[in-house]
């Protein structure tokens, strides 16, 4: 008889259990539903809506600038080298549009267009500089600027599980990536000569670039917190086919009493080649349903960080030049790989119906 009761006991225990996870699921699952009919402009898959969204991403490019070197000789007495050493890597707006729809059953489009340009200066005074009063050899001018564009088109998927709304993407990439690093500086020698002192201005670019074609693929998730707030994240990669290009170039003018000098170099290089590039973000995201035409508003904000890279394509120039037998001047550039990480925040909104 008491082993009879404990097992009536047991039953009764499991079955309250079990009515408990169902109904705890049940109600996980109508805040879930609740929360996506806020996110989705219209509740059933077969139904057709289009979205539009504009973000401001604000990144940085962190990268390596070109290295150009500065040397000169007054007489016996050297001077340098000296470094460039202006860098390119201050917040930037960058604007970001996608433009989509789902069709039917999830599946859909979007197509994707991104740009980034910043560039930053540093000196061009004017000769000489104001620092150089004697004898003497310093940069007076430089800037780095860096630009980069994606535009994508693409199929989508939505797909919901573990109460979360998933996108995912495959398509196209178009890309664009490129570094320019500028300098100039000036030399100060034989400043004993009766006729003048010996002056060189010397000057050198150096660029890196990549424009190429491919596959680009992504996965993102909103997780509903409650009927208007939501946690978002993402990632993408894309693996880019085309052309590779380092160009370096330096130039020497230099006058003096025994006349005057000049010296030109060039380097170029140019080959086919991949760019990889991965793409991440998280952050919060508000919705809130229009009664008008069904549709829906939604901000974004959160981090954003990408990484481009590419196999590094050298350029190198040097150019020297001498006013005999007083001085002489020596000035060489180097480009540098396309690496680069763009780290920074996105502010968004849209608008879907």
């Amino acid at each position: 008889m008491r082993v009879t009761r404990f097992f009536c006991l047991l039953i009764v225990i499991a079955g309250t259990k079990v009515h408990a996870e169902t109904t705890l699921q049940s109600t996980e699952n109508t805040v879930t539903q609740a929360a996506f009919k806020e996110i989705l402009p219209k509740a059933a898959n077969d139904v057709p809506f289009w979205f539009m969204t504009v973000d401001v991403t604000a990144v940085s490019a962190v990268r390596d600038t070109a290295v150009a070197e500065y040397a000169m000789l007054d007489g016996a007495t050297p001077f340098g080298p000296v470094y460039n050493e202006v860098t390119s890597d201050q917040l930037t707006a960058a604007p970001r549009i996608s433009i989509g729809g789902t069709v039917k059953n999830g599946w859909g489009f979007q197509t994707t267009y991104w740009d980034f340009s910043q560039s930053t200066h540093r000196g061009f005074n004017g000769l000489p500089p104001g620092g150089l009063t004697g004898a003497g050899l310093e940069i007076f001018g430089e800037s780095a600027s860096s630009r980069a564009y994606t535009f994508d088109v693409e199929a989508t998927r939505q797909f919901t599980t573990m109460a979360t709304l998933f996108t995912g993407t495959l398509g196209a990439r178009y890309a664009l990536l490129e570094h320019t690093d500028n300098s100039m500086a000036v030399g100060i020698a034989n400043t004993a000569s009766v006729l003048g002192p010996d002056i060189y201005t010397m000057s050198s670019q150096a660029k890196t670039g990549f424009h190429g074609t491919g596959l680009t693929y992504s996965l993102s998730g909103i997780y509903p917190t409650t009927n208007w707030l939501s946690l978002y994240g993402g990632g993408r990669l894309s693996n880019l086919f085309g052309s590779n290009e380092a160009s370096a170039n330096t130039h020497i003018v230099g006058t003096g009493e025994t006349g005057r000098t000049t010296a030109n170099a060039a380097a170029d290089s140019s080959s086919a080649d991949h760019l990889f590039i991965f793409e991440g973000q998280v952050g919060l995201m508000w919705h809130h349903n229009l009664k008008s035409r069904n549709s829906k508003i939604f901000a974004r904000a959160g981090f954003e960080y990408q990484y481009w890279n590419s196999p590094d394509d050298p350029a190198q120039a040097l150019s020297s030049g001498a006013l005999i037998p007083n001085s002489s001047a020596l000035h060489v550039v180097e480009a540098v790989d396309l690496e680069t990480h763009f780290v920074g925040f996105s502010l968004g909104a849209g608008y879907a119906w």
